[in-house]
């Protein structure tokens, strides 16, 4: 998914900076790369750290909050994919299923959708934590390493993103 998002992303770039989108399906491309890009972002930030290290659930217990995240992630692959106007993957690329003349987001199924994907994250961040309280002392190291690596990648988005020079720079080494 991550590779998918990227390449397409590029593919679509490039097409409409090159040759004003003459490359084959570049409007397609566009799209699944645009839709991609909400579970992409669920198994990042949500799934990963809800099945760390085991692969699976800290317990039956955490099953609502799977289908949660995953109820979530799927209402906002659809709000993607309807959502009119200039796609994330270029300002040059409408959406060719845009359904309606507003922003989806600020719709009340779009609000519903945030505060889903919020919880999402925090039933993620909390799984974490439980692990961590009632794991054994190799779980606890995963775990450990687990923060480390987070952190530097929460560092490494955040200085990517800045609009600071050197930061940027930065931003890319880490990641």
């Amino acid at each position: 998914s991550i590779a998918w998002a990227t390449a397409g992303v590029t593919y679509a770039s490039y097409s409409i900076a090159s040759c004003g989108g003459c490359l084959p399906a570049t409007v397609a491309v566009a799209f699944i790369a645009n839709v991609t890009f909400a579970p992409l972002i669920g198994a990042c930030g949500i799934f990963v750290p809800l099945l760390f290290p085991t692969g699976r659930l800290p317990s039956a217990s955490w099953r609502p909050a799977a289908w949660l995240a995953l109820t979530a992630i799927t209402m906002l692959s659809v709000l993607m994919a309807i959502a009119p106007g200039p796609m994330s993957s270029g300002d040059e690329i409408v959406n060719p299923l845009g359904i309606g003349s507003g922003d989806p987001v600020d719709s009340p199924i779009g609000m519903l959708t945030i505060g889903l994907m919020i919880l999402s994250f925090a039933l993620a961040i909390a799984s974490v934590v439980w692990r961590f309280r009632h794991g054994g002392v190799i779980e606890r190291q995963q775990l450990r390493w687990f923060g480390y690596a987070a952190l530097m990648m929460v560092l490494a988005v955040g200085f990517g993103t800045s609009d600071l020079e050197p930061m940027v720079e930065v931003g890319w080494l880490l990641i």
